[in-house]
């Protein structure tokens, strides 16, 4: 009954499923998956109220619920509701920030709160929390100046120092100060330290903070090894760009301490060994990553780029295929396996390289190029082996004229013409 109800939505007729999830719900109101697929029906048909009725239950359930959260976020946008609005869609982002749609909902709740907050900070009224909550808005929506505008000089309570320092060093990072965002992250971490001891003495209600402290606490050693990384990438300096690059993996390692096993603080390890030149390491990063999943289509990536610097280029091949595999449409895995053929002179292999590009319907910036060095390689290989055939084929000829002319010198009539045991055109003649 349920699947005919999503049948119903999917093919447009969403207030017939609506029929059938109410006499679902009816029967079975707790039911997980009714009430999250319900939901969903539900606010197809435009009955909103039903429909975040649904997804509340499932978050009494499962509170980091991706699909719930995300609903309950439009429905309080959809309302005006804009502060309940953000603190779903912060919690879905959280589980999930690649959706465009999601991120558009969030610029729309940012805009709007950014009004609200702005008054607040016209009337006098914003509280501490107020002027965070629209230092994250300016963020979010990509306006890290006037974030630190904002933010520059503020002095905040105990409870909220750490999230103002954490907030001032993404703004920092966004507006590439690197080593002020370093430092306020660093500045950040006792403050979350600070505030994790003060809540290990609190009730249940407390729990999810305390949950949430190791990630806080990533994150702020992650800014710090990206500011630490962008700045060892600007530095003209052999010494200091090492001493940078060092920082950044130090801190990154602290990060990973935090969040043990966190795929994105180790993607980042790979690139900040990549950008030190110590490919071996990463690369046995990179080895980890697909251990822990064949299918980590970037860790090939990341790892064929590593070969190529290490001049494996069997590793590079290999890579590319196993890319390939994953994902035929990412340029790059191409142009290094075709890279790697041609500077072994393999200019047959390049060109099926270029050709299986061409059948993924993936071009790029350099492919012309690789093109014009494989093209005319091959046409003189081809001219040269024609041209050797064609002085072998000639070669008795060659020796009949010597053999005629000696024999002609001479007047020796008795001498003859060696021919060798072939049934040919040349041995015709």
């Amino acid at each position: 009954m349920l699947e005919e109800a999503r049948y119903d939505k999917n093919r447009g007729q969403a207030q017939e499923g609506a029929g059938l999830v109410r006499e679902l719900l009816a029967e079975y109101g707790q039911d997980l998956r009714i009430n999250v697929f319900g939901g969903e029906v539900l606010w197809a048909a435009e009955e909103a109220e039903d429909s975040a009725a649904c997804f509340r239950r499932v978050l009494e359930e499962i509170p980091d619920h991706y699909m719930a959260n995300k609903y309950l976020a439009m429905y309080h946008q959809a309302r005006g509701e804009y502060e309940e609005a953000k603190k779903y869609c912060v919690e879905a982002l959280r589980l999930s920030s690649q959706e465009e749609a999601l991120l558009e909902c969030m610029r729309g709740i940012n805009r709007e709160l950014i009004r609200l907050y702005q008054g607040r900070m016209a009337d006098g009224t914003a509280s501490d929390r107020d002027v965070l909550e629209l230092g994250w808005c300016y963020l979010q929506n990509e306006e890290g100046k006037k974030g630190l505008e904002l933010l520059l000089g503020r002095v905040m309570g105990r409870t909220e120092a750490g999230e103002y320092h954490n907030l001032l060093s993404k703004c920092f990072f966004v507006e590439r100060k690197y080593r002020e965002a370093a430092k306020e992250a660093e500045t950040c971490i006792p403050c979350i330290e600070e505030e994790a001891a003060a809540r290990d003495g609190q009730q249940e209600g407390a729990s999810r903070e305390r949950e949430r402290i190791p990630g806080r606490l990533a994150g702020a050693f992650e800014i710090m090894a990206q500011s630490f990384q962008m700045l060892g990438r600007e530095s003209r300096e052999e010494q200091e760009k090492e001493n940078f690059f060092e920082k950044a993996l130090t801190a990154i390692d602290r990060a990973l301490a935090q969040e043990p096993g966190g795929r994105n603080h180790r993607v980042q390890k790979i690139q900040i060994l990549m950008d030190a030149g110590r490919f071996e390491e990463a690369r046995a990063v990179c080895d980890a990553l697909i251990g822990d999943d064949a299918g980590d289509f970037y860790a090939y990536v990341l790892r064929q780029k590593c070969a190529f610097e290490l001049f494996d280029g069997q590793g590079v091949v290999d890579d590319f295929y196993q890319a390939k595999a994953v994902y035929p449409g990412y340029a790059p895995i191409y142009e290094l396996a075709a890279d790697v053929f041609i500077r072994y002179s393999q200019y047959e292999d390049a060109k099926g390289i270029l050709s299986q590009a061409e059948e993924a319907e993936v071009f790029f910036a350099s492919m012309a190029r690789l093109s014009f060095v494989i093209l005319p390689v091959l046409v003189l290989i081809g001219a040269a082996g024609g041209y050797t055939i064609v002085r072998r084929s000639f070669r008795p000829i060659d020796r009949m004229i010597a053999a005629a002319d000696a024999i002609n010198e001479g007047s020796d009539l008795s001498a003859r013409i060696g021919l060798p045991p072939k049934d040919d055109e040349i041995h015709r003649i």
